[in-house]
């Protein structure tokens, strides 16, 4: 079946796979646009009741938080043998791995939202931190400087960053515990 996204009217007409043309005009953003991405999808389909420039923020909040997750992953000693593609299938197992914890922490509306946008950062960015760790580059700058963290900007987005992190950091703390007794 082939919709045409540039004609709404194709969209109305079959109500039932309306969300199709989202799905497929998110697969051609670059991941720049997820925060603006995040903030009309949700507009769109009225999940949430949040004011447009806080769900903008939770989008970059979300960015900021994957990406220090997967750095923080990608540091593990784990990785060091692994080539690209099996680095990046174990970075994705990883999204689905954490996906309902950061559900919950953040606030999204489902885990499955959350594993997402990690696969998002994977497929887009995982292959850049894999190249910057075997250059030998310092990844704990990674988040910032390839900008999906802010630091500075906004105090209660990185309040909310650093919550989330150090919660995600303390339950796989006890995990790791827990695993070990």
């Amino acid at each position: 079946m082939i919709v045409d996204i540039s004609w709404p009217s194709t969209v109305r007409a079959n109500k039932a796979s309306s969300t199709w043309p989202v799905v497929q005009a998110v697969q051609a953003m670059r991941s720049w646009m997820w925060p603006w991405l995040f903030c009309w999808s949700t507009l769109s389909t009225g999940a949430t009741e949040l004011p447009p420039a806080k769900m903008l923020q939770m989008g970059r909040i979300m960015q900021c938080t994957f990406c220090q997750i997967l750095v923080s992953e990608v540091v593990d000693a784990a990785y060091r043998d692994l080539t690209d593609s099996a680095a990046l299938r174990k970075l994705n197992k990883h999204c689905s791995d954490i996906s309902s914890r950061i559900a919950t922490l953040s606030g999204a509306t489902s885990p499955k939202e959350s594993e997402d946008f990690c696969a998002r950062m994977v497929r887009e960015h995982g292959g850049d931190l894999l190249d910057a760790k075997s250059m030998g580059e310092d990844l704990t700058s990674f988040c910032v400087q390839d900008d999906f963290c802010r630091p500075g900007r906004d105090a209660e987005a990185d309040a909310l960053v650093e919550g989330i992190m150090s919660n995600l950091g303390h339950k796989e703390d006890c995990a790791a515990s827990s695993d070990t007794s």
